[in-house]
């Protein structure tokens, strides 16, 4: 009976010897996230699909500020983020709003903030996207405005979703496609950079 309460005494000092396993692999820390998501010309008039994306990503996020505005509102946006610092940021956008998620993004970086853009179909315009380690951009496609302008994002990874489009009515057609909607909240959702399946389900999508 000595030898064994020994031995019991023995195992439990060493058990308490044995380095924290929590210690050594700390669960990583998962950073709020702050989604902003910019409407086009005309608001919600012509580009209410952003508030539908909004709406899916609130239904998946509860807990996390989604937040919906116009294309001018970008510098209001920058605000909030400065404000946030600690907090991941994302910003959508549709039509115009593509380029002033692009713009917003560049005043973020300037600040050592890390953001993603999402642009959606920016009509007539190539909008520009600073090339910076802080910044991450992804735009999805479909060149509605023929060859006045091609509608990709210069420094984003460019997606092109289906058919080339024949106007303004695929360009507002393509912001309720529920097949891009699903594209755009995965990217926000922080999907893989690299998903090898992304650009082909986007090159499926049909013209609508």
């Amino acid at each position: 009976m000595r030898h064994y309460r020994s031995w019991l005494l023995a195992l439990a000092h060493a058990v308490l010897l044995l380095p924290s396993a929590r210690a050594e692999n700390p669960l990583p820390i998962e950073r709020p996230v702050r989604i902003y998501l910019m409407r086009g010309y005309g608001g919600t008039m012509t580009s209410s699909g952003i508030d539908e994306i909004g709406r899916k990503l609130q239904k998946q996020m509860p807990e996390r500020p989604i937040m919906v505005g116009n294309w001018e509102d970008w510098e209001f946006f920058v605000a909030d983020a400065l404000a946030n610092r600690a907090a991941r940021v994302v910003l959508v956008g549709f039509s115009k709003g593509s380029e002033a998620a692009a713009q917003a993004a560049g005043e973020l970086a300037s600040r050592q903030i890390r953001v993603k853009v999402i642009g959606l179909d920016p009509f007539c315009m190539a909008p520009v996207v600073a090339r910076l380690p802080e910044i991450e951009a992804i735009n999805f496609y479909r060149n509605s405005c023929g060859s006045v302008a091609d509608g990709t994002m210069a420094g984003a990874e460019n997606v092109r979703l289906g058919d080339t489009g024949s106007g303004l009515s695929d360009h507002l057609a393509v912001q309720h496609d529920p097949a891009v909607q699903a594209l755009v909240v995965e990217a926000a959702l922080g999907g893989a950079s690299d998903d090898p399946t992304r650009e082909k389900r986007a090159q499926r999508l049909s013209r609508r």
